[in-house]
């Protein structure tokens, strides 16, 4: 069978049997030995006819936000619902509240941060 790798890296397998036998396959493709069609699946290849882009997905996208911005969005929260024990005594957001809030702890100095980030853009 004609197999390639997906990508212009080469890809490389051996057989799972522990033979020590090994292959490696570029993206031009060659004819895999039936001892190392499942390894050579196993790594990622893909028959040579095949269009790799059938095979290989585009990484996923991800928008996650540092805990900064976490903690920050979490305190316009807790200013906007104004519920009773979400501010100490000294007007700063309570970190416990706070942390519950975000789904980690804030240390002091994170909470800092994002308060007088948050002051500065005002």
């Amino acid at each position: 069978m004609r197999l390639k790798s997906p990508t212009n890296e080469p890809i490389s397998f051996g057989t799972s049997n522990g033979s020590g036998h090994s292959m490696v396959l570029g993206p031009e493709g060659d004819d895999v030995p039936q001892m190392f069609i499942q390894s050579a699946f196993a790594a990622g290849a893909i028959p040579a006819e095949a269009d790799a882009d059938e095979f290989v997905s585009a990484p996923k996208a991800t928008f996650e936000k540092t805990d900064q911005e976490l903690i920050q969005n979490a305190i316009k929260t807790m200013l906007e619902r104004n519920d009773e024990g979400d501010f100490t005594a000294g007007g700063l957001p309570n970190r416990k509240k706070l942390s519950a809030l975000v789904g980690l702890n804030v240390s002091a100095e994170d909470l800092t941060i994002a308060w007088t980030a948050l002051n500065e853009a005002l």
